[in-house]
């Protein structure tokens, strides 16, 4: 091996976070050497371009730790270097003057709310604040030592295989996870920078009509040319003899912007929590057998991607795509109603779930949420921003926001349909699709009370979204009557 080849080398510690850093490396592939004191360094540099991993705690055990031997590296990081608890947190924020390293994160704050972060007490002019506390006490920094980049961070590693109990929060673990993906990102270009990054906005629920509440079509597609981006619609196949031919003709002139997907069956209240494998088998082929009618009305094409409603599912209901031969499901919070499993914190490193019989299930974020944005970006995951017809209120502009937001922190980002994303993500199945698809009669599944109520459900949230969402008082009324009633 040349002396030019990098060689990543973790000096052992004895530390909970040298444990947590090989946790790391290995999820990540990463290629590396663990040593266990100073000779072994030295005899590395000798023939190796290296880039040390290393807590404070080993840093200042070294006696030859010095000028000399820190010349000789290409990097270092350094991580638990912390002194100094605080207790006035605010905000938590990256600069904007290393997009390079900070990547998707450059120039964000967000408020956090842990208790006691310590950060480092010493500061001179040859180092960059790359993250802190209120924009003035440092948690990472970049240090200048002629040819050798030091990174200093004031926290320990995170454990990624600690379980995840509640819905996952990225700033909860931003600094035990973010820091040391900046620097293998920085060290290691196909660490992840070579992995395609691709986002879409998916617009649950409406109709396709002209308008629909706030959503007007040829707007949102005059927008998406301007902008740059890509919108999927959550198809409702309880809707599908009511399209607008208009609108589906608009759909047809602009498949690179704007397709469909699917979104339940009849979108009742939790219809995807039911634990019957042969109901849910039962309401998949309808919404399928649905969508297939659809087209054959419109000649619009739909990716045979789920989008739960209300965000709500159980195992047997991802068993029933499965069997059904979709391509993956997308939901908020990737924990089924059922899940007797325990989903950790790598599993949220990963393009998507896999908990459920190695069925793919996506996650996606609401468009504000743009830490979550940019560490889906950055690690690779798809970015799946939902949105309602609320969201477009005042001429789109929260979404156009939104958009240009993200398409200035990510570079050469791909927006694509859904099915396109999962596409170039999952191996495609080999399996065809399954031609055992029920009638679009119902009776089999429900009786006509049950279709009678899912009619008027319908209806009622089309008139809430087409009349009452532009009226904040009706709105509200009607809110209030309904948790009044428990509708």
């Amino acid at each position: 091996m040349s002396y030019n080849s990098p060689q990543v080398v973790l000096l052992l510690s004895n530390c909970n976070s040298d444990d947590n850093t090989l946790t790391i490396l290995d999820m990540f592939n990463i290629n590396y050497v663990t040593i266990n004191n100073y000779i072994e360094l030295e005899s590395l540099i000798a023939t190796h371009n290296i880039h040390l991993l290393l807590s404070f705690k080993a840093y200042n055990d070294s006696l030859i730790f010095n000028k000399s031997i820190i010349n000789k590296l290409s990097s270092v990081f350094m991580y638990g270097a912390g002194t100094i608890d605080s207790n006035i947190v605010s905000t938590v924020d990256i600069c904007n003057t290393h997009k390079h390293i900070c990547c998707e994160f450059s120039g964000l704050s967000f408020n956090i709310h842990l208790n006691n972060i310590k950060f480092i007490n010493y500061f001179s002019e040859n180092m960059d604040i790359l993250i802190s506390i209120n924009n003035k006490l440092p948690l990472l920094l970049l240090q200048h030592f002629f040819n050798c980049e030091i990174f200093i961070l004031s926290s320990e590693i995170q454990d990624i295989n600690v379980i995840i109990n509640e819905i996952f929060d990225v700033k909860e673990y931003f600094l035990g996870i973010v820091p040391i993906a900046m620097y293998l990102n920085f060290i290691n270009p196909d660490f992840i920078r070579k992995i395609d990054k691709f986002a879409t906005i998916i617009i649950d629920d409406p109709l396709l009509h002209d308008n629909y509440g706030f959503l007007n079509y040829e707007k949102l597609i005059t927008l998406m040319k301007i902008h740059n981006f890509f919108t999927t619609i959550a198809f409702i196949p309880w809707n599908y003899k009511r399209t607008d031919h208009f609108v589906a003709n608009l759909f047809l002139n602009n498949k690179n912007y704007i397709n469909l997907c699917v979104h339940g069956c009849n979108h009742t209240k939790g219809e995807y929590s039911n634990t019957n494998l042969t109901h849910l088998s039962k309401l998949t082929k309808l919404a399928t057998a649905r969508m297939i009618e659809h087209e054959k009305l419109t000649a619009l094409p739909f990716d045979k991607v789920m989008v739960f409603p209300q965000g709500k599912f159980s195992n047997e209901a991802m068993q029933s795509l499965k069997e059904n031969n979709y391509m993956a499901a997308i939901n908020t919070n990737p924990k089924s109603t059922n899940l007797s499993e325990t989903i950790k914190l790598r599993d949220y490193l990963k393009t998507h779930i896999t908990y459920y019989s190695e069925f793919p299930l996506f996650t996606r974020n609401n468009p504000w949420d743009i830490i979550d944005i940019s560490f889906n970006l950055f690690f690779g995951k798809p970015s799946f921003i939902v949105i309602h017809h609320e969201f477009l209120k005042n001429n789109f502009n929260k979404l156009i926001l939104a958009v240009n937001d993200i398409n200035a922190r990510t570079e050469h980002i791909k927006w694509r349909g859904v099915g396109n994303i999962i596409k170039n993500i999952v191996v495609a199945t080999k399996n065809q699709d399954s031609n055992e698809l029920l009638s679009i009669n119902t009776d089999n599944i429900y009786g006509g009370g049950k279709k009678f109520d899912i009619y008027i459900r319908r209806i009622a949230s089309e008139f809430r979204d087409n009349y009452l969402s532009k009226n904040d008082i009706l709105l509200g009324a009607a809110n209030s009557i309904k948790k009044i009633f428990k509708l």
